[in-house]
Formats: structure tokens, sequence, C-alpha cells
């Protein structure tokens, strides 16, 4: 069952190489704005009430926009439906699959999602998978004997963005300059593991995941009581801003992006001093309903 039932827009209205132009603006030292929708509910509400909500969310300001199917569900009629509508009004349109080793990563990039937010990993072999399923060669690595689930070729969605390609090579190097993968740094065996996994060809940085990296660090520290402080303490505590400090120092190191994600406008200020003080670039901004609160859109106005 289609999600949308709204009329399409025009080939004219089209918008091509968005994810391209995003990685140039981070070569560039921009901070790149995105936020998340997982709750069906809530986008079935908007569109009932007359509302895209993908078009509103590039109307806010924000460059990408990721559907979350590490926690939430969709079937793969309405995330191809998001990606559409994606290539439509012209934001890069991104996916956090369900775990590494076994989503239709592949699948993912053929119905038109260009941005890959791989959650927990924590050894360069987790992220060359993801690689090697998500870009076509040279990026990707040669098929080997029992290998699986990796990337045929097909256009996609790249006709959506009104490409005429010549042959099968136009497809493929138009496709891997149009897609990134960005790994979640959510244990301290990532932060650890960080410097060999960003440098895999494909890895363009990371974004943390604040919860379960708190949940890491107490486990390792032996500090149960860290997870007890009140969610806006927790992420001011000396031992999540030695990790946002050290995790913003390898991706300089390896010239790739720190990014991190905040669901709620109380952040907003500490979002402020990631940017200013470690150069984060990829900032992810709330989840569904709140995407539009005046505080996050003011940061957004205020960086872009």
């Amino acid at each position: 069952m289609s999600l949308y039932s709204s009329t399409r827009l025009e080939r004219a209205d089209y918008k091509p190489n968005v994810t391209f132009h995003l990685l140039e603006d981070l070569k560039r030292g921009k901070v790149i704005f995105g936020t998340m929708f997982r709750e069906f509910t809530f986008l079935n509400r908007m569109i009932k009430e007359g509302h895209n909500p993908v078009k509103e969310v590039y109307e806010r300001g924000y460059r990408f926009l990721i559907i979350d199917c590490e926690h939430k569900a969709f079937n793969p009629e309405t995330l191809a439906e998001f990606a559409e509508r994606a290539h439509e009004v012209g934001i890069s349109i991104w996916i956090r699959p369900e775990q590494t080793s076994e989503p239709p990563i592949s699948l993912y990039a053929d119905i038109g999602y260009s941005g890959f937010m791989i959650p927990n990993v924590n050894c360069p072999e987790e992220a060359k998978f993801v690689v090697d399923r998500v870009y076509f060669p040279p990026i990707a690595s040669p098929i080997k004997e029992k290998d699986r689930g990796r990337r045929g070729f097909s256009l996609g969605d790249i006709p959506r963005d009104g490409q005429r390609l010549k042959n099968i090579k136009d497809g493929e190097r138009y496709t891997n300059e149009n897609i990134l993968v960005i790994v979640q740094t959510e244990h301290p065996t990532g932060i650890k593991n960080l410097t060999d996994i960003l440098s895999i060809k494909g890895i363009y940085g990371t974004i943390i995941g604040t919860n379960d990296l708190a949940r890491g660090i107490a486990q390792k520290k032996g500090n149960e009581y860290f997870i007890e402080l009140d969610f806006s303490i927790m992420y001011r505590h000396d031992l999540m801003m030695k990790a946002y400090k050290d995790i913003a120092k390898i991706c300089q190191s390896k010239r790739k992006y720190a990014g991190i994600h905040f669901t709620e406008v109380d952040e907003v200020d500490l979002v402020e001093k990631l940017i200013d003080e470690f150069g984060y670039q990829l900032i992810i901004l709330g989840r569904d309903e709140n995407f539009n609160n005046d505080q996050f859109i003011r940061l957004i106005n205020t960086r872009y």
C-alpha cells in the first residue's frame, strides 16, 4: 500500500547530484544538517492532513533525511516511496539499516538511497562489508568466491535525476559519486578501531550514537551510575566530552567528517559547542514531529 497519494512532480523539478554537492560542501568545511523519520503513525497523520513530510524537511533547510530501519520497520514499497519523493524535491535520502550483516543493503541503493548510516560499527570488516554492497568497483572490492549480497548493475532511481548515461561505466561512476557511507560510533571499541575504519575508501565519516556510546562507556568503566544521570547531564559528562573530542581528532587526522545526532532541542547549545570547538560537520537534529522546532530551524539558518 502506497504511503503517498498526491500527484507526482514533473521531471523538470528533479534535482541531480544532491549527495555529490553535499559532499562537496563538506569538503569546503560547511556544516550539514539532517533529520530522521521513524514513526509511521506520525508520517501517516501528516500525509492524511495534506502534508508532504519529505518536501517540508527540505523546505526547512535540512540537506538530508534519514529513514530509521534499525529501531522501526518499513516495508520496501514505503521505503521506495520515500526515495522517490526525495529525488523529486532534491534532498539527499539516507537509510539506517537493520544490521550490517543481513539487510538487503544493495536493494536500498537500487531503490534510490544515497546515504547509509550504519549502526554499531566496531571493526573495519563490518564497514567494508557495507562498502562492497553499496558501491560499484573500483570502490567496491572485486567479487570473491562465496561472496553474497553484492549489488547488481541497475540504474535504479538515477533516471529521476535527469541523467543520460551512455554505458555501464557511466552508470557506475555516477552512482559512486552520489553515494556515501557513514558509520556510527556507539561503543569504546568503535573509537579504538575508528582510525582503521575510516581508512576504508567509501567511508566518509562517523556519526555518534550518543545513548549507546554512553552505555558502552559505562560498561567499560564499570560506572553504572553514569547512565542513571538525566540525559542532558549525561551528554555533557566529562566521559562523553572526552569521547566527542577523541572522535573528532581521529576524523580530522583521516580527513573524514565527525557528526552527532540529538533528538531534543535541549541539546542545541551542546551541538554548537561541538561545531565550534571540535569541528563537527554532520549534524542530525530531532526526529519525526520536532524536526521543525523553531530552535532547530534557527540553528540551521544561522549555520547554513
